[in-house]
């Protein structure tokens, strides 16, 4: 009978072990996804357009957003999730100006980047 419950523990623990593991995925997900919805809605307002007329892989330069509302969207999103993303994430560093590749899906990884960081900081 002890070595039965010293099986059935040892069965447990990577079964037990792979739940969290998903368990932890599925959350990083919906997380991903509740960032994006953020960033979109974010730029949005401040191009007043529909956020969900806003496709995430376009870069927002051709979306209307010029080099000031980058700046007001990236503070935005610094004050809606308590990070600090730093100016070379989002501005080429020769030019100073945006990324040309900067879009929602873009920002939303930077943003994301952002949080792990402060969350590993505290």
């Amino acid at each position: 009978m002890r070595h039965t419950a010293r099986w059935t523990k040892l069965c447990l623990v990577p079964l037990f072990a792979a739940a969290l593991t998903v368990a932890a995925a599925g959350t990083r997900a919906a997380d991903r996804d509740a960032v994006t919805q953020r960033v979109r809605a974010e730029l949005a307002t401040l191009l007043k357009k529909d956020a969900s007329k806003l496709p995430l892989d376009k870069p927002v330069t051709e979306l209307g957003a010029d080099e000031l509302t980058v700046v007001e969207w990236t503070m935005s999103i610094e004050r809606a999730f308590k990070v600090r993303i730093r100016d070379e994430k989002t501005n080429d560093p020769k030019t100073r100006l945006p990324r040309k590749d900067l879009s929602i899906a873009t920002m939303t990884g930077i943003a994301l980047e952002a949080i792990d960081q402060a969350s590993t900081k505290r």
